[in-house]
């Protein structure tokens, strides 16, 4: 099992990693091996030339009774001391200016059916354990609220939105308390929701204006799950308005539900929908939702804005140390997600991955050219193409290799070297479209070397190839510039 705190990328910059050993109890292991523990606001002191790991946490073992652990418990780290002496006696360095970009606030409202068939569908009430479970894992300046809904909606978090893990597990015991009644009535439920979320969107605002808070940003999504159809729908209204204040919902059906409604809701809402069969599915829902939040996309380009940051103030580099966007304003590249307007996302055209854990930039063509070879090519019809976007393609379609050969006595071949077929001199295809169009009829007196001898080209041919082909050029130049200015209108 692997716990890998990938916060710490955004907000540090990381120049070296140690390996370390961790001492553990058993029913650390067992939790261990079940994915329960969180390291994002966890660090490593030196005391007494030992190392300690403060502020992990790793659940309490389901099965441990008595002997189980304390969850948040100061854990030594096992190190190599030459290591150790290395890194620690060595001189600290720091940017000369600022370059974390403040990770923003996340709210996020549990709705929970609570109607009478649930008793049948989750009779163990695992929906709401799971969300104490997933409070253990918020970052230091997220929250939660929890409600459940079927005639009514209750809040079982009335003074807003909390973190504080023993509150929350009121909450959720409070919930179970309750029981399993009633019908089950959606639109009422997100209603009241949104009605709540408005109004701490606006303590959120007045408190960030009188401090003068200009970093600070606030998320905002409901985690609705139901197990039945609803006795009634949101409006069109309610759904653009939870749209337009940039409530994302992310919805739950379990057992015999209507996906379409639960898909329609998350998708105006910018949210996601999925699906459990039983409640036993749901763990791993929670923990695909907690994924899915964790990334944030504001310009819907397919890139993470933490990475597109980083890319701005050129930290996130290929492994060779090639750049992207380095120097461009951060807030001009959330405004498009086609930065070149070139008709490829910003995603499509690069793409953030791992290596020994550490993020590195992956460019299939340049993100801030149109044409990112300068050949006659822009990227997109690169893409459409099949062909390299960074290397220069002249790509001549079957009708008109085919006038080319008709008009010629030339040979086609499918290996560049393989110039001679008999007693016939063969020209490789892609080597003299590739010239020609590149503006070096000279090539021809190459290829004439190679074959053995001038006579082998005659000059005839030699202008006849090259005058087709300059015109072909020409063409794909004026159809270019047709394209552009379609693009451009």
């Amino acid at each position: 099992m692997e716990i890998i705190n990938r916060k710490a990328q955004y907000d540090y910059y990381i120049e070296d990693t140690i390996s370390a050993g961790v001492v553990l109890t058993g029913t650390e292991i067992k939790s261990l091996r079940s994915g329960k523990a969180n390291i994002k606001d966890s660090y490593v002191i030196i005391k007494n030339n030992e190392a300690y790991l403060l502020n992990s946490n790793i659940s309490s073992y389901e099965k441990g009774n008595r002997f189980n652990h304390d969850e948040k418990r100061t854990r030594k780290l096992l190190l190599n001391k030459k290591e150790v002496e290395l890194y620690w006696d060595s001189p600290w360095l720091f940017p000369e200016t600022p370059v974390v970009k403040k990770a923003p606030q996340k709210h996020i409202a549990f709705l929970l059916d609570r109607s009478g068939s649930m008793d049948g569908n989750d009779p163990n009430n695992i929906r709401a354990k799971l969300v104490q479970e997933f409070s253990t894992q918020l970052n230091s300046n997220d929250s939660i609220k929890v409600y459940s809904f079927d005639n009514n909606v209750i809040d079982y978090t009335k003074y807003g939105f909390i973190h504080d893990e023993d509150s929350i597990a009121e909450a959720v015991e409070s919930f179970i308390n309750n029981g399993n009644y009633g019908g089950t009535y959606i639109a009422a439920a997100l209603s009241t929701v949104y009605n709540d979320m408005v109004d701490d969107k606006n303590r959120f605002d007045l408190i960030k204006e009188l401090s003068a808070d200009t970093d600070s940003s606030l998320e905002q999504y409901i985690f609705l799950l139901t197990d039945g159809d609803s006795f009634d729908n949101p409006s069109t209204e309610l759904l653009n308005n939870l749209s337009d204040s940039g409530i994302k919902v992310y919805t739950v059906g379990l057992g015999s539900v209507n996906s379409n409604y639960l898909r329609a809701i998350s998708d105006v809402t910018g949210g996601k929908y999925y699906y459990a069969s039983t409640s036993g599915d749901l763990e791993s829902i929670y923990l695909k939702f907690g994924e899915d939040i964790e990334s944030s996309d504001e310009n819907d380009d397919g890139l993470d804005d933490y990475y597109e940051y980083m890319m701005c103030q050129g930290l996130l580099k290929t492994r060779t140390g090639t750049t992207a966007f380095e120097g461009v304003d951060y807030d001009v590249l959330m405004s498009n997600s086609d930065y070149d307007d070139d008709l490829v996302k910003n995603g499509d055209e690069i793409e953030v991955i791992f290596y020994d854990d550490k993020p590195y930039l992956s460019i299939h063509s340049d993100p801030t050219l149109k044409n990112s070879d300068r050949d006659i090519y822009t990227d997109f019809q690169e893409y459409n193409n099949c062909t390299d976007p960074l290397t220069q393609s002249y790509v001549i379609n079957a009708g008109e290799f085919r006038e080319i050969y008709n008009k010629g006595d030339y040979v086609y071949a499918e290996q560049a070297d393989d110039y001679i077929s008999g007693s016939e001199a063969g020209i490789a295809f892609t080597y003299f479209v590739d010239v020609v169009f590149c503006g070096s009829e000279d090539y021809f007196d190459v290829i004439a070397s190679a074959v053995g001898g001038e006579d082998l080209l005659v000059k005839q041919d030699k202008k006849l190839l090259a005058d087709y082909l300059s015109t072909l050029l020409n063409s794909s130049d004026e159809s270019n510039d047709k394209i552009k200015d379609e693009n451009e209108k």
